[in-house]
Order: C-alpha cells, then sequence, then structure tokens
C-alpha cells in the first residue's frame, strides 16, 4: 500500500513537472534569430579594432555614448530586449569582430523576468564571460549590476542574487569590474527615484543617463587607461 502511494506521489509530481512549460522553469532560451536583421545593420557601422564596447540590452542600446563619453572611442553594439543568451550566440559578430579592449556590458534582467533563475542568469554569464577570455584574452569588462526600477520591482530579490554572485566572479578576475548601480538608483525611501526613469518606469531618461555617465566616467576612464587605451585628444 505505501510502495503503491509513493508510486503516486511521484507520478503526480512528473506530471506537474513535464506539464510546466520549459520557458517558465527558464529551461530553454529564445530564438536569437529574432535579432537577424538588427544585428545585421549593427554588423554594418563602421568601427576600428581596440574601442570601448557598450553592449547588452536596451538599457545599454538607449544609453548616447558618444555624446555622454565624447573624449573616449565608444561604439554601442546592443540590441533591446537580449538575453545574455542572444549576447552569446551574437559574440562572434558583434563583439569579437571589433576586438574591443574594453566592454560595458548590461544584460540578464530581461532573462530573470522571462522566468529564468538568478543561478541561470549567472551561468550564462560565466559562459559569455569564458568566450570572452578565449576569443579576446586581453579585453577587459565592466559589468553594470542589473538595474532596480519599479517596472520589475517583484525582481528585486533575485536581480540582487543574481549580482551578488557575478560581484563574487569579478573579484577573482583581474580583467572583469562589477559596478554596482543598486544604491545609485534608489532614494532614501529604498525604492527608485523616479526622476531617473521614463513613463515606462523601465528605462533611464536623459536625467537617469547623466547620473550613469557621472558614476561611470572615472571608472571607465581608469579601465581603459589599465587597457593600455588613450583618449581622443592624445
Amino acid at each position: 500500500m505505501k510502495s503503491a502511494k509513493r508510486l503516486l506521489c511521484l507520478s503526480l509530481l512528473c506530471s506537474l513537472f513535464f506539464a510546466t512549460p520549459q520557458s517558465v522553469l527558464g529551461l530553454e532560451d529564445p530564438d536569437p534569430h529574432r535579432f537577424d536583421k538588427y544585428v545585421a545593420e549593427i554588423s554594418a557601422d563602421g568601427h576600428s579594432p581596440g574601442e570601448i564596447l557598450f553592449f547588452g540590452s536596451s538599457s545599454a542600446r538607449m544609453w548616447d555614448v558618444k555624446k555622454c563619453f565624447p573624449k573616449l572611442p565608444t561604439i554601442n553594439h546592443a540590441f533591446g530586449g537580449s538575453q545574455i543568451s542572444d549576447c552569446i550566440y551574437f559574440f562572434d559578430k558583434l563583439v569579437k569582430s571589433c576586438k574591443p579592449k574594453v566592454i560595458v556590458f548590461y544584460c540578464g534582467t530581461n532573462d530573470l523576468t522571462a522566468g529564468k533563475a538568478p543561478e541561470r542568469v549567472v551561468k550564462d554569464f560565466q559562459t559569455f564571460i569564458t568566450k570572452l577570455h578565449k576569443e579576446l584574452p586581453e579585453t577587459r569588462l565592466i559589468y553594470v549590476g542589473i538595474c532596480p526600477n519599479e517596472s520589475r520591482w517583484k525582481f528585486l530579490s533575485k536581480m540582487r542574487q543574481a549580482n551578488r554572485a557575478i560581484r563574487e566572479i569579478a573579484v577573482n578576475d583581474p580583467l572583469l569590474y562589477f559596478w554596482d548601480v543598486d544604491s545609485l538608483m534608489l532614494g532614501e525611501d529604498g525604492k527608485p527615484i523616479k526622476e531617473f526613469y521614463l513613463k515606462d518606469k523601465l528605462h533611464l531618461n536623459q536625467t537617469g543617463y547623466a547620473h550613469w555617465t557621472k558614476q561611470l566616467r572615472p571608472i571607465l576612464e581608469f579601465v581603459w587607461e589599465r587597457a593600455g587605451g588613450a583618449s581622443k585628444n592624445n
């Protein structure tokens, strides 16, 4: 009788597991070819080897980096809606092709909101870094920590869990830097500062990007110098 009950319980658990869509479990990556047209447009842009590459999802894509960092040779190959798996898939076309000395990478929030666990985000980040170190062994990377925002506030604990794990990876890798924007975007009440965001409560507005630029500039200049880079005035 007990064996039959155990068998029934196991059967129910299995049925629940296999009835759950894999996308909810975070076991499947989205089709990267949904970005083929946009990636083709980015790939067609002219660029010089050894620049500073901004890469990742929409928070990186919407950053007017040439205007914000006029003294640094920057290019932007980010594409909105991307997950880390997409960035891995298009690595050769959008990263390796321009051989950047420094990468500023913002990605991961779309992964979590799609249902991937923080552990999966960290694993994908490690895969990206492994590929980066193999293909471009001298390139340095600044990871912009997943930013808290009102639109995705319910994912905050998962975002912070992923951030903590990625920070630990960066601490033990001399070519990686973790830039924590969490505290930069929160007010005294611990909530996102509304003046930094667009009406969608997700993406930064000009004030938000000005804030990010001011905070990142000295970090980026330091990493750029460590990578052997020179400003446009030199």
